[in-house]
C-alpha cells in the first residue's frame, strides 16, 4: 500500500506561508494551545473528503470545510488556500482490489506489470490543489500532479491563465492525440506536453468533472474531438491519483483519536461488525453476509458505539475471534492481544487489567435453518468489549478510573497496522504512566508490518518525548527483537510557533543518532518546571 510522506499547506488556518510538513514513521507535534497543531489532522480530513466519493451529489459539507479552514486574512469574498500531499508507491503494488481503477480508460493500468512499472512503482507522487472562493462560488483554481521523476499534469484556472497541460507519458493513452498532432491549431504541443484552453463554469466542485474544456475560438470546432480527448486524459489522471488516495491512503482504519474523547459507557462499548469475505476449502471466495437495513438495525446503530476507534476495535476483535489464525509473535497478534500485552507489561501492570469481549452472530430469520457452522467469519456480529481484572472479574471500562478509559482508544489506534492519528495521548495519565506510554508507542511502531504505516501524535507531554528519545538512543540493541527499530531518521519532531501577526511557523527539531536534539528547543516550552523551582 502507498505511504503518506508529506502534507503541504498554504493560507490554511494559522499557517499563512506555504509549508511542507514531513510525515515519518513517527511524527510528533508540539506547541502552545491554539498554535495550529490540529491543522495537520484537519488537512488530512479535508483531503480525505476531497478524494472520496461522498460529495458527488451534495458538496455542502465540503464547501463548509473550505469556508471553515481557509485563512481569513483576505476579504471574506476572496478566500483562498493551498492543500496537498505526497505519497510513495512501494516496489510491489497491485490493483486487484480496486475495480474502480480499471474504469479509467486513459491510464494504462497494465503498466504495473510491464515496461511502464518504473514510472509508477517505488516512486513518490505529489498532488497540490489551490482552492479559491470569489463572489460567486468555490472552485479548484489550480491542480498540480507530478512524481519524483516527471511532471504529469498542470491545471490553471484563474484570471491570468486558463489551461490544461498534460505531459506526454507512456503510461497515459495519447494515441488519438498523437495521430492528430500535425493538425493542431488550438492545442499546443511543446516541451513534451499537450496544452489546451479550459473554462471554469462557476459551479461548485464535482468529483466527476474537475474542469471544462469548452473555450473554443468562435466558429472554430475543428479540434473539438482532440480537446475532448485531452479532457478525458486529464480527468482520468486526476481520478487515478484520487483513487489511490481514497482506497489506499484513507482506508477503513483511518480514524482520529481526538482530544475530546470520553470514557465509553457500557452501551458505547458495543458495536456491529459486518460479515467478512471468506474462502471455502475448495478455494472459492464468497462475500460476507450483511443484515438487511431495517429500522430496528438503524436505531440500534445510533444508540451503540459512537467512537470510530472503538468501532474498529470491535470489528477486529470479531474477525480474529472467528478466525483460525493464531501466533505468539507480537507483529502477528490481533489488536486485542497487542493491547493486552501492553497493559500487562507496560501500563497498569499492577491491576492486571486485560481487554476482552463477547461476540454473537446475527442472522436474518430466514437464514437460521441450515446455517453452516464452518465459516463464522462470514456472518455479521454484535460485539461487546469489557475488562477483566487479575481475579478474572468482569469490569466495565467506565468503572476502573478515567486513565485506562482514555488510554484504550490510543492503544487501539496504535494497534492498527496502518495509520495512527492521536491527539493528547497523555490525557488523565500521571507522569510515570506517560513515560510508560512513550515506551508503548515505540513498541507498537517498531512492530508494524505494513509499508504504509505511520503515526502522528499531537502532545504536550515532556515525559512521552523523553522516553521516545531514550528508545531512539538504544535502537540498535533491539534489532533482533523487533521488525524495524525506531531510529533517529524515522522521527519528525515539529514545533508550531506562533508569531506576532497571528500566524504560525513550523520548526523541525532534529535528532542525532544518539536520540539527542540537535536544534535548540524553543523558549517557553517545557521550561515550567525550572521556573517553578527557581523563580521568585
Amino acid at each position: 500500500m502507498p505511504k503518506l510522506v508529506s502534507i503541504e499547506l498554504e493560507n490554511f488556518q494559522t499557517l499563512r506561508k506555504h509549508v511542507v510538513i514531513p510525515i515519518s514513521e513517527l511524527t510528533l507535534l508540539f506547541g502552545p494551545n491554539g498554535a495550529g497543531k490540529s491543522a495537520v489532522f484537519d488537512a488530512l480530513t479535508l483531503i480525505k473528503k476531497i478524494s472520496s466519493n461522498q460529495w458527488q451529489e451534495d458538496s455542502s459539507e465540503l464547501l463548509n470545510l473550505f469556508k471553515r479552514w481557509a485563512r481569513k486574512d483576505n476579504n471574506v469574498d476572496d478566500l483562498n488556500f493551498g492543500i496537498g500531499l505526497s505519497f510513495q508507491i512501494p516496489s510491489k503494488w497491485g490493483l486487484d482490489n480496486h475495480p474502480d481503477m480499471f474504469r479509467l480508460n486513459k491510464v494504462w493500468m497494465s503498466s504495473l506489470d510491464n515496461d511502464y512499472s518504473n514510472s509508477l512503482l517505488n516512486r513518490t507522487f505529489r498532488i497540490y490543489l489551490k482552492i479559491n472562493r470569489s463572489i460567486y462560488d468555490w472552485s479548484f483554481r489550480s491542480i498540480e500532479i507530478s512524481s519524483d521523476i516527471e511532471k504529469i499534469l498542470e491545471l490553471k484556472n484563474d484570471d491570468d491563465d486558463n489551461y490544461l497541460r498534460i505531459y506526454d507519458l507512456d503510461w497515459l493513452d495519447f494515441n488519438n492525440l498523437r495521430k492528430n498532432k500535425a493538425n493542431f491549431k488550438i492545442i499546443k504541443y511543446e516541451n513534451g506536453y499537450y496544452e489546451c484552453p479550459i473554462q471554469w463554469d462557476g459551479g461548485t466542485p464535482r468529483t466527476n468533472q474537475w474542469f471544462r474544456t469548452d473555450s473554443f475560438p468562435k466558429g472554430d470546432f475543428s479540434e473539438r474531438e482532440s480537446i475532448e480527448e485531452m479532457e478525458l486524459i486529464g480527468q482520468d489522471t486526476i481520478h487515478f491519483i484520487r483513487g489511490i488516495l481514497n482506497s489506499e491512503i484513507f482506508n477503513e482504519t483511518w480514524h482520529l483519536v481526538d482530544g475530546s474523547r470520553t470514557v465509553p459507557t457500557p452501551l458505547q462499548t458495543i458495536a456491529i461488525a459486518p460479515g467478512k469475505i471468506y474462502r471455502n476449502p475448495d478455494g472459492e471466495i464468497f462475500g460476507g453476509h450483511i443484515i438487511e437495513e431495517s429500522t430496528l438495525l438503524i436505531n440500534l446503530r445510533q444508540s451503540l458505539n459512537t467512537q470510530a476507534n472503538w468501532n474498529h476495535l470491535c470489528k477486529e476483535y470479531a474477525y480474529h475471534k472467528s478466525s483460525s489464525l493464531s501466533s505468539q509473535e507480537f507483529d502477528l497478534l490481533d489488536p486485542i492481544q497487542k493491547i493486552n500485552e501492553i497493559l500487562r507489561d507496560d501500563l497498569f501492570e499492577g491491576n492486571g487489567y486485560q481487554l476482552t469481549g463477547d461476540v454473537k452472530c446475527l442472522l436474518d430469520f430466514d437464514e437460521v435453518e441450515g446455517v453452516p457452522d464452518y465459516y463464522p467469519s462470514q456472518y455479521p456480529k454484535l460485539v461487546r468489549l469489557y475488562l477483566k481484572d487479575k481475579l478474572q472479574n468482569s469490569v466495565e471500562i467506565e468503572d476502573v478510573g478515567s486513565g485506562i478509559g482514555y488510554v484504550l482508544p490510543v492503544l487501539a489506534s496504535l494497534a492498527n497496522e496502518g495509520a495512527s492519528l492521536i491527539q493528547q495521548p497523555e490525557l488523565h495519565l500521571h507522569p510515570k504512566l506517560q513515560s510508560a506510554l512513550g515506551s508503548a508507542i515505540v513498541k507498537f511502531i517498531e512492530n508494524k508490518t505494513y509499508f504504509s504505516a505511520f503515526t502522528i501524535i499531537e502532545t504536550h507531554s515532556e515525559h512521552i518525548l523523553l522516553k521516545i528519545m531514550r528508545h531512539v538512543r538504544s535502537a540498535q540493541t533491539r534489532e533482533k527483537e523487533v521488525i524495524s527499530p525506531l531510529t533517529f531518521d524515522k522521527v519528525s519532531i515539529l514545533y508550531f510557533e506562533p508569531v506576532a501577526d497571528g500566524s504560525t511557523e513550523i520548526r523541525r527539531l532534529r535528532l542525532n543518532p544518539l536520540g539527542e536534539l540537535i536544534d535548540r528547543w524553543p523558549g517557553g516550552f517545557f521550561n515550567e518546571r525550572f521556573s517553578d523551582y527557581f523563580d521568585e
